[in-house]
């Protein structure tokens, strides 16, 4: 009875050896061996990272961001980053949720870039507004991503636990840059609001060439007709989205008695149908909520051809 036991044994341990090892990382208890991974090493690139066109709320609220990543693999065999799901945080302000797609092979030791761009809405979130804006003060905003990274390799796979994935700072790559003026000949013009009561109207078209949108005012303007000192009057916020476009509309309001004979025949002039050149002057701002106030550069024009209007 003894010998049948040990040879019973001794058939089960060769039965035994010749079952292969599993491997799958993350996988249940009933797997025989497990292999360690060590995490992924990301850090941002400086050069390839920036917060670019920005338009504060108003004005289109959203910001665009652009991160240059480097991945590396401290690991002895070769990886596979296939999915890396995250949070992205602005100073300490949830900005956006995604999921960055890699789908690269890191060899052992080896480094690779990656590129991850975002459209961020700053719509009712004034934390994240003022967190932004500092960046165009020429202050470094951190910057991190949070959340799960998911490695293959063969048969391997391994889903990493939440944590933060890489941190930083980001600047603003923009300036503020002033808004191209042209006067609207066609919907500008003098008009009479009331019997004895003239109004001009200078219609104005705005284009920003910058990647930051702001409010576009200013007050005092003066008008002139014929070359003619006329009235002052205001031009109330206008917003002027990064790369858009907006419209002011300013309304003159001339104290007849109160003008000189030369404007008075140049307000005629118009009123008679005569093309009688119109110009506005003065000093105008911009404003970039929650950054701060930009002056224009005086050699902007608004001038142009106007007669009368028809209402």
């Amino acid at each position: 009875m003894r010998t049948l036991s040990l040879a019973f044994l001794a058939l089960i341990l060769l039965l035994a050896a010749c079952v292969p090892a599993q491997r799958n990382i993350g996988g249940d208890a009933a797997q025989t061996m497990r292999i360690k991974l060590e995490p992924l090493i990301f850090e941002f690139v400086p050069a390839q990272t920036s917060l670019g066109k920005f338009n504060p709320p108003g004005a289109g609220s959203v910001i665009n961001l652009t991160a240059g990543l480097s991945v590396s693999n401290p690991n002895e065999l070769p990886l596979r980053l296939d999915t890396i799901d995250y949070q992205l945080f602005l100073g300490e302000q949830a900005a956006v949720s995604s999921t960055l797609l890699p789908a690269i092979t890191l060899a052992p030791g080896a480094t690779q870039q990656l590129s991850l761009k975002e459209s961020i809405s700053l719509q009712n979130n004034p934390d994240l507004v003022r967190a932004v804006s500092q960046a165009f003060t020429g202050v470094a905003v951190p910057l991190r991503l949070e959340g799960r990274v998911s490695l293959s390799a063969e048969s391997i796979v391994q889903r990493l636990r939440h944590e933060t994935v890489v941190s930083g700072e980001v600047y603003a790559s923009e300036t503020v840059a002033p808004p191209l003026l042209r006067l609207d000949e066609m919907q500008s013009g003098a008009f009479l609001l009331e019997p004895g009561v003239p109004v001009l109207r200078a219609a104005i078209r705005l284009s920003n060439p910058g990647d930051i949108g702001y409010f576009l005012y200013g007050t005092d303007l003066l008008l002139l007709l014929g070359g003619q000192p006329l009235v002052y009057g205001d031009m109330m916020p206008v917003p002027v989205p990064a790369k858009g476009t907006g419209r002011a509309e300013l309304l003159f309001y001339p104290d007849v008695e109160r003008l000189s004979s030369q404007a008075r025949d140049a307000l005629a002039a118009a009123f008679e149908g005569i093309p009688t050149s119109l110009e506005v002057q003065g000093n105008l701002s911009m404003d970039v909520l929650g950054v701060g106030t930009f002056e224009v550069p005086p050699d902007w024009e608004v001038f142009g051809f106007v007669s009368a209007l028809d209402q």
